[in-house]
């Protein structure tokens, strides 16, 4: 997998100027970590299989929320009470809006997302443990060895895409590079779906 340097040199390369003269490593690299994001988002929204994960939260008692990783999308795929092997039952968030003053405490059974925090629904009585699975959001890179957590081979589309950003940054001539990352990221999100069809994933269930 690519890392920040390599990808920076490979944008260089591009961008005909191999060291820094005109464009910082810094500003580089806000551009890709922006474009990082933006390609993120499109996998998202057809292969979000491609960015699934899960960890373990524990309960705080007479605590109604119980905080989730701060790199989530805010798309939960399902919560699981490891104690009794039983999936929480995602609700509205009005419904803990119209009980807010209502001290309801027992094993939580339902839940919904609000930024980093899972409502929880009645207000744990105790410590209990759960498996949430969602969608993530990689990290940014910021030091040099940092790597991508992209599709494999296609890292080059992340450097295309800031070509592109810094041509049309500089007023110059973006057709043949907007073409090329064009072509690239869609090949890419094409080649996503194959791959799923070969390796389908759950994402409705734990």
């Amino acid at each position: 997998m690519r890392t920040l340097t390599e990808i920076l040199d490979y944008t260089r390369s591009m961008l005909d100027e191999s060291s820094a003269i005109f464009w910082t490593d810094a500003e580089l690299t806000r551009y890709i970590n922006f474009e990082y994001k933006a390609l993120v988002s499109e996998i998202h929204a057809t292969h979000s299989g491609r960015y699934e994960t899960s960890v373990t939260v524990n309960t705080i008692a007479n605590n109604r929320f119980a905080s989730i990783a701060s790199n989530n999308s805010g798309v939960v795929l399902g919560v699981l009470d490891t104690g009794l092997d039983r999936i929480l039952e995602p609700v509205d968030r009005r419904l803990f809006m119209a009980n807010s003053g209502v001290t309801i405490v027992g094993r939580p059974s339902q839940f919904d997302v609000v930024g980093n925090s899972l409502w929880l629904y009645p207000c744990p009585d105790a410590v209990y443990p759960l498996e949430v699975r969602y969608i993530y959001f990689p990290a940014d890179l910021a030091s040099a060895g940092d790597q991508v957590d992209f599709p494999l081979g296609y890292e080059d589309v992340i450097a295309l895409g800031v070509v592109r950003k810094a041509l049309m940054k500089d007023k110059q001539d973006i057709t043949e590079i907007s073409g090329d990352y064009k072509s690239r990221k869609r090949r890419m999100l094409v080649s996503l779906q194959i791959r799923q069809a070969f390796r389908p994933r759950r994402v409705s269930s734990m």
